[in-house]
């Protein structure tokens, strides 16, 4: 096996590997926060809280540090060439990463504390205490990761600990606060409770009415038997994913002193089992909890069952209620509340959903133009990345905020500052979105015109000009969202009356119609320009056959054509309804007060369709109208999934394009 065999290798483990934690540790912590956050609001409890905190830490973690090291496969890494990005990166990931670890230590003497017969051992156990002690953790790991930022540095081009004695001591440290203290405080709290729980069977906390003892050990049994299951599990993973790092660390500053007199091959796979060992299975760490807590409780997969089970009397008798309850169908769709409770449907389960396949879509999206943009420059996939990016904010901020709004209190609705930013902020990120795309259109048009000072804006470095104006624009622009929309009247939304009209006709012109007229004003010129031109109007390297170009053109534009329709008609059927629906409102609102409770929740619904649920939806189906619009998307997809390195290229034959594969 040659050096190059093995540096290959690597790049696929981090490009592919990679990859693939960071779409299922997406789809697994998004899964486990709104199992957790619906168990926490139905029945507070303090190991809940550290759960759900070690995740929302875990979560983070693989949407920076694990993007950064994928984007870092096929680009220049930022943290080799700035010092600040360097500390910034190793100093936040690893108070991050001990903060998801201190979490599930907390939850496993919580659990100790729990069914201990010390009252005063038992106090730890309490929700309040738990939120103190999150605070506290918080504090002491911003604090204690600040000798990293101090000794960490990129003077040999390469952000590593500075040589020589802080080298050894962070090995050192590396050691035994990365390996061996959380894995002994877990065990160690972990086999406590399990021993406590061997001779006591019965809650410490006393049950409310008369129980069956029988019937109450079995339950107390399982429940524990579960817990003990899901501690057991998260102790294996912690000791499978991350004891090797401060292993291969300290080998790694051992053999520092001999590392000139190393072979090529041996440093190549000394690199290749350190790239394994971190980032690989130290970012396992943070995307299987939901998977090793599905595999090992019961219970939990019950919850998330229920999470997607449309009864909402099993939903009761998984919390611990008894409910009887039945829906005559000849009236219920008279009642309000049916509407209601389908609205709230809608935003748990098809808002969900969304999330899920948006983060998936954009996520890959994002990696297959960065690397058509690396291997090729082009100041089109400039501004569709861009639009991802935008997209990919949005639905991990605003799209999160309408779930968790579903089964708690709506932060925008009790704060005004959070009304204010989520407006403003959302209209912002929404509108960056659609202005990336009709720069888009407006770019292909200007590709293939016969202008040559046209053809000028279609260059990578216009692009960038062009984003970064749209940027300060559209930050600029919502500030009348800040200042107008408040929540005095129990509920974010625009000030009633005259702003309300104005923000109405506001929405129609800048969401409804303009995007919609660029996009198809740009791509009919496009269009009708390459009916007339069938070759590329940057000249070609070397003596092309003009029919195979003419063929191979043709099919590329027919292509982008389809991908801009595609784009133009998601962004019709998403958004137009939301202004429509806007002024409909704004119009009736005189005689809201003569509406029957029925309409008014109709009306509620249908709304509610159109936004958040048709707007949300334009950011997450990029990549799918992609897909199903464009063969030569779904080359490069293809060959992102493959581990091989496919370039596509104009041949001088008569065939038109081959494809070479090495």
């Amino acid at each position: 096996m040659s050096t190059a065999a093995i540096v290959d290798a690597q790049k696929n483990i981090a490009r592919y590997g990679l990859s693939i934690l960071l779409v299922f540790g997406n789809i697994g912590n998004i899964l486990t926060i709104i199992v957790l956050s619906k168990t926490t609001k139905q029945k507070p409890n303090s190991c809940s809280f550290y759960l759900l905190s070690a995740c929302i830490s875990n979560w983070i973690v693989i949407n920076t540090a694990l993007i950064s090291n994928i984007v870092g496969v096929d680009h220049i890494d930022p943290q080799n060439t700035s010092n600040v990005v360097c500390k910034l990166r190793w100093a936040g990931t690893h108070a991050l990463l001990m903060l998801s670890r201190s979490f599930m230590i907390a939850g496993c003497i919580d659990r100790w504390a729990l069914c201990s017969q010390n009252a005063t051992i038992r106090m730890f156990s309490r929700p309040r205490i738990a939120i103190r002690v999150i605070v506290i953790l918080v504090v002491v790991w911003t604090l204690i990761p600040i000798h990293l930022a101090v000794y960490f540095n990129n003077n040999t081009g390469r952000c590593a600990a500075l040589a020589g004695t802080y080298a050894f001591f962070y090995a050192i440290y590396s050691l035994i606060v990365i390996g061996i203290m959380p894995l002994f405080f877990m065990m160690f709290f972990s086999y406590l409770a399990w021993h406590n729980l061997q001779t006591i069977r019965s809650r410490v906390v006393p049950t409310q009415g008369t129980v069956n003892p029988v019937s109450q050990h079995v339950q107390i049994h399982r429940r524990d038997r579960d817990l003990m299951k899901m501690l057991s599990g998260e102790v294996l993973v912690y000791c499978v994913t991350t004891i090797p790092y401060p292993i291969n660390l300290i080998y790694s500053v051992s053999t520092a002193s001999i590392a000139s007199t190393k072979s090529p091959i041996r440093s190549a796979i000394e690199s290749l089992i350190g790239y394994i060992i971190s980032p690989l299975l130290n970012f396992m760490y943070c995307c299987v909890q939901f998977y090793v807590y599905a595999f090992a409780s019961a219970r939990f997969r019950e919850e998330v069952r229920c999470l997607f089970c449309s009864t909402p009397e099993k939903s009761h008798r998984l919390a611990g209620d008894t409910v009887q309850s039945s829906i005559d169908i000849g009236s219920s769709m008279t009642d309000p509340l049916l509407f209601h409770k389908i609205q709230e449907n809608i935003t748990r389960y098809g808002i969900s959903i969304l999330l899920v396949f948006g983060n998936i879509g954009n996520i890959l999206t994002i990696i297959v133009l960065s690397k058509t943009t690396k291997q090729k420059p082009n100041s089109c996939s400039f501004y569709l990345l861009s639009a991802c990016i935008s997209n990919w904010i949005v639905i991990n901020t605003a799209l999160i905020s309408n779930i968790v709004g579903v089964d708690h209190i709506d932060p925008q609705n009790t704060s005004n500052v959070v009304c204010k930013l989520r407006w403003a902020g959302t209209h912002a990120l929404l509108m960056l979105s659609r202005s990336f795309m009709i720069a888009g259109c407006i770019d292909r048009w200007a590709l293939c015109s016969q202008n040559a000072t046209i053809r000028m804006f279609s260059r990578p470095r216009i692009a960038i000009r062009v984003i970064v104006i749209l940027v300060v624009v559209w930050t600029l622009i919502p500030i009348h969202l800040a200042v107008y929309f408040n929540n005095n009247t129990g509920r974010c939304a625009a000030l009633a009356g005259t702003y309300a009209f104005f923000y109405a006709i506001y929405s129609l012109i800048v969401i409804g119609i303009m995007p919609l007229f660029f996009m198809m004003f740009f791509s009919y010129l496009a269009w009708h320009n390459l009916q007339t031109i069938r070759s590329r109007v940057v000249p070609t390297q070397g003596t092309v056959n003009p029919v195979s170009q003419h063929v191979q053109i043709h099919r590329r534009d027919r292509d982008l054509m389809k991908m801009l329709s595609g784009e133009v008609l998601v962004y019709c059927v998403t958004t137009i309804p939301y202004p429509i629906n806007l002024i409909y409102s704004v119009s009736t609102a005189s005689i809201a007060s003569t509406k029957s409770p029925i309409r008014s929740a109709i009306e509620s619904l249908i709304g509610y369709i159109i936004s958040p649920l048709l707007n949300f939806m334009y950011c997450c189906v990029q990549f799918y109208v992609y897909v199903f619009t464009s063969t030569r998307f779904r080359k490069e997809f293809q060959t992102l999934l493959h581990l091989r390195h496919v370039d596509i290229k104009l041949s001088d034959r008569h065939s038109g394009s081959h494809i070479m594969v090495h």
